[in-house]
């Protein structure tokens, strides 16, 4: 599953990429991106807050997805260690990751799931992402490895997501998302690694973002990137620490 990933681009690359793809109605002023997206981010964790385009525009939003009809008994409040509001499962009580399988979203018998797949998808921009080896595929001797990920020419894309908005102990709103994922595509398979995330092709942005496209179709649309469109690289030991958001983490070793 993708547990990190990177926004290095530039902000005009940024742009480019919602000009192009994402519909009218919902697309940020050009001015806003510009500013956002001033700022590289080199590693991007779970509890972050990211930037995101759902229905009713661009927003900020947690990646890790806190389902609305949560108990406030079932979690907790808390602040991150860069001062960002999250919170923390109770003992016993998980009923999210910060990815989803596609497999539950598509089945009908997760009713929850399914239905944030049918009404509540969204875009999360991003040009690379990392994994780590599965601990149980790799063979008698392999040593888990660590690798970045990205297209083979370094443009940003959208992150398939889905996205739910709880209520906070302010009142406030709380927007949280999902990095959709999928089955590995062969460059995956070698880290070895079971799945990636859901990259949405440029031509398919617009009809994600359709609010007529139903569940059947929307899955259509969820498929590993073609291994001859990706690029990759090894990592060394510090991308292991989320906070080590610099350029280094993210060169290249043998």
């Amino acid at each position: 599953m993708c547990g990190r990933y990177t926004l290095t681009s530039t902000a005009e690359e940024i742009w480019a990429l919602i000009d192009q793809t994402v519909p009218e109605a919902i697309k940020p002023p050009k001015n806003m991106i510009e500013a956002d997206f001033a700022t590289k981010r080199w590693q991007i964790a779970p509890n972050d807050w990211v930037r995101a385009i759902f229905p009713a525009g661009y927003t900020m939003a947690h990646w890790w997805l806190l389902p609305s009809w949560t108990l406030f008994g079932d979690f907790k409040w808390r602040k991150t260690g860069k001062g960002e509001k999250s919170f923390t499962w109770s003992p016993g009580k998980r009923y999210s990751h910060f990815n989803c399988r596609q497999d539950t979203l598509t089945d009908p018998a997760q009713n929850y799931w399914f239905k944030l797949l049918g009404t509540q998808r969204c875009l999360i921009p991003a040009n690379g992402f990392m994994e780590w080896s599965d601990d149980a595929m790799l063979k008698p001797g392999e040593k888990k490895r660590s690798a970045l990920f990205y297209l083979k020419e370094h443009k940003p894309f959208f992150f398939a997501g889905v996205f739910d908005i709880a209520i906070d102990d302010q009142g406030q709103f709380f927007p949280s998302v999902n990095i959709i994922t999928t089955g590995p595509n062969e460059l995956l398979t070698a880290l070895p690694h079971r799945r990636m995330p859901a990259i949405l092709r440029r031509e398919d942005v617009g009809r994600w973002m359709d609010p007529k496209l139903g569940n059947s179709d929307a899955s259509k649309l969820i498929q590993p990137t073609p291994q001859e469109e990706m690029s990759f690289h090894f990592l060394g030991p510090l991308i292991n620490k989320a906070s080590n958001d610099t350029p280094e983490a993210l060169e290249a070793v043998q």
